[in-house]
């Protein structure tokens, strides 16, 4: 017999701190390897920390420099919208590397897990975010 498959859709709570610890995981050591910088746009920190601004509603500026061309050098900019996209991006991936949404069983919502983020997955989502797609890596 056949496999069958169905599509089904959901909501899924994301939280101001599930967007701030996905962000810090991902300036601590995911997108380091292709971002030699990222900064707060209004240049004023409206946190302690840069990975807390996109869910009080500012944006990032990342910096990437083509290796082997110092003249060669891309600004992307990062806002709340651009990120839930980008996660939107990772959650429908059936490659995906981890599943980092649980259901919480004493209301019935899903939300996301961002213990299971790790740096390759932070990394996946700000590119997604991005770029639309997966360029480095």
């Amino acid at each position: 017999m056949a496999d069958r498959i169905i599509e089904i859709s959901m909501k899924l709570t994301v939280t101001d701190g599930d967007i701030d610890d996905i962000m810090c995981t991902a300036l601590e050591g995911g997108v380091n390897y292709w971002a030699d910088d990222c900064e707060v746009v209004n240049g004023e920190y409206l946190g302690k920390w840069a990975h807390e601004h996109l869910s009080k509603g500012d944006t990032l500026r990342f910096h990437v420099m083509e290796p082997f061309d110092d003249d060669d050098t891309e600004y992307y900019y990062l806002d709340e919208e651009k990120f839930m996209n980008g996660l939107k991006m990772y959650l429908q991936n059936p490659n995906k590397p981890y599943e980092i949404v649980s259901m919480d069983l004493e209301d019935g919502y899903y939300k996301l897990d961002p213990g299971m983020v790790d740096a390759d997955v932070a990394d996946m989502i700000v590119q997604y975010a991005l770029f639309g797609e997966i360029i480095y890596g």
